[in-house]
């Protein structure tokens, strides 16, 4: 299977999944992370709900400073 059929399966999977919904409704997101995957995510997921909330988790231990 290719990587586009498999994100066309998903992306078909989640439409059925909210059709189910009551007209107007949207799902509540929440997402817990950081970094750039969880960017990229919260900007697609943006596409499909206004209702989202992010955790965002940051650390530095300086190592990189020097």
């Amino acid at each position: 299977m290719t990587g586009r059929n498999l994100r066309m399966r998903r992306l078909s999977r989640a439409t059925s999944a909210l059709s189910g919904r009551k007209r107007g409704a949207q799902p509540k997101v929440v997402a817990l992370g950081g970094g750039m995957g969880l960017s990229a995510s919260l900007t697609a997921l943006r596409r499909i709900t206004g209702d989202l909330t992010a955790v965002v988790t940051v650390a530095d231990d300086g190592g990189s400073s020097g």
